[in-house]
């Protein structure tokens, strides 16, 4: 969870580095990031530097999960994918009458984003095949509310 509470303003050089490199370091461990607590500058910064590297998040707003930067089919798939909470490909496939290549396409897309998990399926009785799991806004950090505000003094020289 990368939270942007109490943040007014964030450059895009500062997002483009934390946000890079996190995605980078967590996508490789196999786990989620989800932003949350952004106001709509700081929202209106991330899409940008999404859409400079053709990127996707995922972000917690307003109890739920949805995604920043995400195309219109990504958005569709994931309102699917969140409908049936924990699911295989094909499963999703049949769902949205789509051909398993194109569902694979948008999952690992969506794995990418943050806004789904995937596991191998033990129970495949032949070849690899993933179970796949939309996180709750309660898996995103159990809905913490903001932490209270407190009154900076400006600092003379």
């Amino acid at each position: 969870m990368l939270s942007f509470w109490g943040v007014d303003v964030a450059s895009l050089p500062f997002l483009d580095e934390v946000i890079r490199q996190l995605r980078a370091m967590l996508f490789d461990g196999g786990k989620l990031l989800v932003v949350t607590g952004f106001n709509e500058d700081v929202k209106e910064s991330i899409e940008i530097l999404l859409a400079k590297h053709k990127m996707t998040l995922a972000a917690l707003e307003q109890d739920q999960i949805s995604l920043l930067g995400g195309s219109a089919h990504l958005n569709e798939t994931l309102r699917e994918a969140q409908e049936l909470r924990e699911f295989t490909a094909p499963e999703l496939a049949e769902r949205l009458s789509m051909k398993l290549p194109a569902v694979h396409a948008r999952l690992n897309a969506l794995a990418e984003a943050g806004a789904i998990a995937r596991q191998d399926d033990p129970t495949a009785k032949r070849g690899k095949r993933g179970k796949y799991r939309v996180p709750t806004p309660a898996d995103a950090g159990n809905l913490a509310p903001p932490p209270t505000a407190k009154k900076v003094e400006p600092v003379t020289a």
